[in-house]
């Protein structure tokens, strides 16, 4: 998108910014929120950001935190930058209106990914908002565990990656007003990992406060881990790159190669009922993360905050070709926990209701990862009180490969960002009438619910709130409907299962 003007200069806490205008909507570029987490601050809580003196210009993206290789060879050459800790935002225009504001936290396995894949013009400009993207720390940087290691003075505290939303969070409640937004109406919402981050958000003291609605796109509150498993995963890390249990403050001597290196290959080698495929994740340390965040909902933590939650029918389906191994891991992870009996009944279950056109073992895994953690979230929300709807992406994607695997993982981001994901064709490119015609409900229905605490759209005409008598769900397709309880026969079936 070509820039045409420049935008009028903002003060902020730190300094002053210009950013331009692209078509109709502003946008600031790799605005830092926190001090670069390098060196001395590696691994800790994230600091301030220091200020500035003169203009800043705000027109380019800052670098995403080091990838690590998900889908690529483990001898990918390195990517990315642990001074990583920027924010973006678009607005229609930095005035004294406070328009509502969307926080999108973005997904990629905790390892990959970067808030400036995502362009917030559309949704800024068609629902009169302020989008704001984020960078956070992933992988080793951002999700390993020192907190049972001798680390004397390495890290002051667990889950650096997780605080570092709290500190973009922070930023935007000190400084959102001079960019046109509201602070006291933020809304945070992302998919996948940016979803479970949504979750754990949730769950988490010192974000309370900080954001009004929540929305968790496939992706619910699970992906945590125990202490245990956690300083296992740091021990294995130090082994690779040299250093025992006691050395743990000589990581901040090790090379940002090293600790990718270190992080790719026991990325590569996770699928296995030990690490649970997912090797870096927050971690529940009883400080931070006092307790897991669907616990920590149905006690109230997120009082007051109306809840979104959705998965998408046919979750698993764009992975497989992508990373067969992580769902080889996933099963046999699934089977070594539940154990074979356990398994077995499950496997029945869904063999017995999957339609004859589907896959039952990618059912059973995408309930595993997205479907029934979503279904916990939402009677975690009920049982404290508090509104939450259900919803299901069920519409098919004209655009490749979408148009191959069904209402699949990520169709609802290509919705909500028409023109701004890493593939070659989007709905904004390529896009079907009926495709740009599901993303307008789509986004009508997200910015529905950020600026009145309830999702609505022209699309839907009735759609109450979910309870655990009901259950009612939306599934969202060309003509939208409301279910109650779908798939009741395979949530049944998990009843008394723990995912955790």
């Amino acid at each position: 998108m070509p820039v045409r003007e420049s935008s009028p200069i903002v003060e902020t806490t730190h300094g002053r910014l210009r950013g331009a205008v692209e078509s109709t909507v502003h946008v600031w570029k790799g605005i830092p929120f926190a001090k670069p987490p390098v060196g001395a601050l590696r691994f800790c809580a994230p600091r301030s950001a220091d200020g500035w003196s003169g203009v800043r210009e705000a027109a380019r993206f800052g670098s995403p935190c080091i990838q690590l290789p998900f889908f690529s060879r483990i001898d990918a050459p390195i990517a990315g930058s642990e001074d990583c800790l920027t924010l973006n935002i678009w607005s229609p225009a930095p005035d004294e209106k406070r328009r509502p504001v969307l926080f999108w936290i973005h997904g990629g396995g905790w390892v990959m990914g970067t808030g400036a894949a995502y362009d917030g013009s559309l949704l800024a400009a068609r629902g009169d908002v302020v989008v704001v993207t984020v960078n956070y720390r992933l992988g080793p940087w951002g999700f390993l565990y020192l907190g049972d290691l001798e680390r004397q003075d390495i890290a002051d505290s667990s889950n650096p990656g997780v605080l570092d939303l709290v500190a973009a969070l922070r930023w935007v409640a000190s400084n959102i007003a001079r960019f046109g937004g509201d602070p006291a109406n933020v809304t945070i919402f992302g998919q996948s990992a940016g979803g479970m981050l949504v979750g754990t958000l949730l769950g988490l003291p010192a974000a309370h406060g900080l954001f009004h609605r929540a929305i968790a796109l496939s992706g619910a509150a699970r992906n945590v881990r125990n202490r245990e498993i956690g300083t296992q995963i740091a021990e294995d890390l130090l082994r690779r790159v040299g250093l025992s249990r006691h050395q743990v403050n000589d990581l901040r001597g090790v090379s940002a190669e090293q600790l990718y290196r270190a992080g790719a290959q026991i990325l590569a080698e996770s699928a296995n009922e030990v690490l649970d495929v997912e090797p870096f994740l927050p971690v529940i340390d009883g400080k931070v993360l006092p307790v897991h965040p669907t616990q920590a909902v149905a006690e109230g933590a997120s009082r007051g905050v109306p809840l979104l939650v959705l998965t998408a029918r046919d979750e698993m389906t764009i992975m497989v070709p992508e990373c067969p191994d992580v769902l080889t891991g996933k099963e046999a992870f699934i089977r070594g926990k539940l154990g074979e009996g356990r398994f077995g009944e499950l496997a029945r279950t869904y063999q017995r209701f999957t339609d004859s056109t589907r896959d039952w073992r990618l059912e059973l895994l995408g309930a595993t990862m997205f479907g029934i953690p979503a279904i916990r979230l939402a009677e975690a929300a009920c049982s404290a009180r508090e509104p939450v709807w259900m919803a299901r992406m069920d519409y098919l994607l004209s655009v490749p490969p979408f148009d191959k695997v069904g209402a699949t993982h990520l169709t609802d981001v290509l919705l909500i960002f028409e023109a701004s994901t890493n593939w070659s064709q989007t709905v904004a490119q390529g896009g079907t009438l009926e495709d740009k015609a599901a993303a307008d409900g789509f986004q009508k229905l997200i910015l529905g619910f950020a600026r009145d605490g309830r999702p609505h759209s022209p699309r839907i005409l009735e759609w109450p709130q979910y309870d655990a008598s009901r259950r009612a769900t939306l599934i969202f397709d060309a003509l939208c409907r409301v279910e109650n309880d779908p798939l009741s026969e395979q949530r049944r079936a998990w009843e008394g299962i723990p995912l955790h």
